[in-house]
């Protein structure tokens, strides 16, 4: 490698360190906790926070002063922290500029939407809605990785059962999602029969096990729970859930490094979360829904410490996002 490319990478890791400083000293003062769901209520597996898991449950909140015009919901991806999210994109912040208010519910021991995680997202919808006077159509979802399957759930189940619902996000976006179970099953039996690299081989074994506990079986034995609990499932005529995303803005955000999976994972394309989420937004357009879009940010994705990791928040480019957002709104958020 050349100076150039050597001095690159240096100016990369600078500047994510950079980065991780400015966010938590810019939310060091604003980032509060907000207590919904206690006692017997709580599900004593849906949020870990430093290796214990938590019997009480809510939201950490970013709000900004003044009218609070607009409602971002962000979901961590499994195990991670809600309240580290403020550290890995800086879309809080530039949310807050805008008069938009961030929440980010406790749950990190779910990567499919089940009755408490439901409960919990809207509890927390709700008592900020209820504050800060939010009109419920001002409200968008958003995740990464597992959360983003969570928050496309959630808003795909908010319009198949908008009757009862509590809200209807106005727009949903997730971040490197895994939105076909199927696949990401059979890529993970793939990846253990590679054995290539023992933390993904490890991960590998652990979903599949999981899987067939929690379904009773493989995909073959049993699809239905799979596509059930998939945000899209290219095996469903339908798009399985997808379906209900027709009329909402929907954007999917992916790196997909070819060379880097093959190298570091030893994965091919089929093996991507990109391969499931271009397959989503593929349906989606051919649905009628031209406010569907895949985000493909190649070379993006970065760790905090600003090792390449195209599975990161570093993809999202947060400014693009809360535009977006604004034009969701199609409203007086600015």
């Amino acid at each position: 490698m050349n100076c150039e490319g050597i001095n690159y990478f240096v100016f990369r890791r600078i500047l994510f360190l950079h980065l991780l400083l400015f966010n938590i000293s810019y939310f060091s003062q604003d980032l509060e906790r907000v207590d919904l769901i206690h006692g017997a209520v709580a599900n004593p597996d849906l949020y870990f926070e430093n290796g214990k898991a938590e019997s009480t449950y809510g939201y950490y909140k970013v709000v900004p002063n003044g009218d609070v015009k607009g409602l971002l919901v962000l979901l961590p991806g499994y195990g991670r922290s809600s309240n580290q999210i403020i550290k890995e994109t800086q879309l809080p912040a530039v949310a807050k500029e805008s008069q938009i208010a961030t929440i980010f519910p406790t749950i990190n021991q779910r990567s499919t939407l089940d009755s408490i995680s439901t409960v919990l997202i809207t509890a927390s919808i709700k008592d900020m809605t209820d504050k800060y006077n939010i009109p419920k159509d001002r409200v968008f979802l958003g995740g990464f990785s597992s959360g983003g399957n969570l928050a496309l759930l959630y808003t795909e189940m908010s319009v198949k059962n908008k009757g009862n619902a509590y809200v209807v996000p106005k727009g949903v976006f997730a971040v490197d999602a895994p939105v076909d179970l199927i696949q990401l099953h059979y890529t993970m039996v793939r990846t253990t029969e590679a054995n290539c690299n023992e933390a993904y081989v490890n991960e590998a074994k652990w979903v599949v096990a999981n899987d067939i506990k929690k379904y009773g079986g493989t995909p073959e034995q049993n699809p239905t729970g799979y596509i059930t609990d998939s945000p899209y499932s290219r095996s469903a005529k339908n798009g399985g859930n997808a379906q209900y995303l027709k009329d909402l803005p929907v954007r999917l955000y992916t790196d997909p490094d070819i060379k880097w999976n093959l190298e570091v994972r030893c994965a091919d394309y089929y093996d991507m979360n990109a391969f499931g989420l271009a397959g989503m937004i593929r349906f989606l357009k051919l649905s009628g829904n031209k406010n569907a879009e895949l985000i493909s940010a190649i070379n993006k994705g970065y760790d905090l410490n600003g090792k390449r990791n195209p599975h990161s928040w570093s993809i999202l480019d947060a400014k693009d996002c809360k535009e977006w957002m604004i034009e969701g709104f199609n409203d007086t958020v600015k």
